[in-house]
């Protein structure tokens, strides 16, 4: 693994389950069997969650504008007053 904003200079190689970090990286330390087991439900938790910020980023204004006050009523008015006025979520 290699450290965010680390600089592996060209021709180094960094074998697996190690940690090199710095600029020219360097090797700090095996990485432990915990650490190495967790990869891979990090990588997939990191691309769920630029997904998720994707879609959000993608919405218009009036998208934003309406989510907005939907989540207002919603936290304003009891659910009855809700269904009384026809506003479905």
């Amino acid at each position: 693994m290699v450290a965010a904003g680390s600089l592996v200079s060209p021709g180094t190689v960094v074998p697996s389950g190690q940690l090199w970090a710095g600029a020219p990286a360097k090797f700090l330390r095996d990485l432990s069997a915990e650490e190495q087991e967790s990869i891979g439900r990090l990588a997939e938790q990191n691309y769920e969650l630029a997904r998720s910020h994707a879609q959000e980023t993608n919405k218009s204004f009036e998208q934003v504008e309406h989510e907005g006050i939907v989540l207002d009523i919603k936290n304003e008015r009891s659910p009855d007053y809700v269904s009384r006025i026809g506003y479905e979520f």
